[in-house]
């Protein structure tokens, strides 16, 4: 009797262990099968920034400025060298544009236009007019007429610049390129394409 009794108990044992290994196994199985679909789904991108609206730049009023019409206006200083294709209503003049410097950026300039002259000596030459530098001696054409606002020396005022028309202005500019009058053809201008919109005297001796 205890014989049987021993190989019962055994073999419910066993089966106890046997169910242990079963249940442990489904388990590790189980959990293999879910990590797989975990890591097979695919991948959520989060979304991006929107992406960031930058203004445009207003611009700085240095050397242009906009008109009414929005074309551009340019703005420079020239010597009027030459005149052609001269009409009853307008006429083209040749300009040789300079740079005009003051301040610390006309003592570089002389200085570096004349070797081995101290910053003393260059600042006495450009503290009182500045340094106008001519490094291209290219010659830009444009037309004047009726609509360009015009301005020459005003001989009474030696320095001062006073608003004349069109045919003035023409006739001044004529008689100082066949004189070689270079005072008189120093001119702040303003450019709108192939035509001058303003032009200016300047002083400068």
């Amino acid at each position: 009797m205890k014989s049987i009794k021993s190989d019962a108990l055994s073999t419910k044992v066993n089966w106890v262990r046997l169910s242990i290994v079963v249940l442990g196994g489904l388990l590790i199985a189980l959990m293999a099968i879910n990590s797989v679909a975990c890591s097979s789904e695919p991948a959520v991108d989060e979304p991006a920034p929107p992406a960031e609206v930058v203004a445009p730049a207003e611009p700085d009023g240095l050397g242009a400025a906009g008109d009414e019409a929005g074309e551009e206006e340019l703005t420079s200083y020239a010597y009027v060298v030459d005149w052609r294709a001269d009409t009853e209503d307008a006429i083209e003049i040749g300009f040789d544009f300079v740079d005009w410097f003051t301040g610390d950026e006309a003592v570089e300039m002389f200085m570096q236009d004349n070797p081995g002259m101290s910053r003393a000596d260059a600042e006495v030459n450009v503290e009182e007019f500045g340094f106008i530098r001519n490094v291209n001696p290219l010659v830009r054409w444009f037309s004047v007429d009726s609509n360009s606002i015009l301005f020459v020396r005003d001989e009474s005022g030696y320095t001062d610049a006073v608003e004349v028309s069109f045919q003035e202005w023409r006739d001044a500019m004529k008689t100082a390129i066949d004189t070689g009058a270079a005072m008189d053809t120093f001119f702040e201008i303003w450019t709108e394409g192939e035509h001058l919109a303003r032009a200016e005297w300047r002083y400068h001796p």
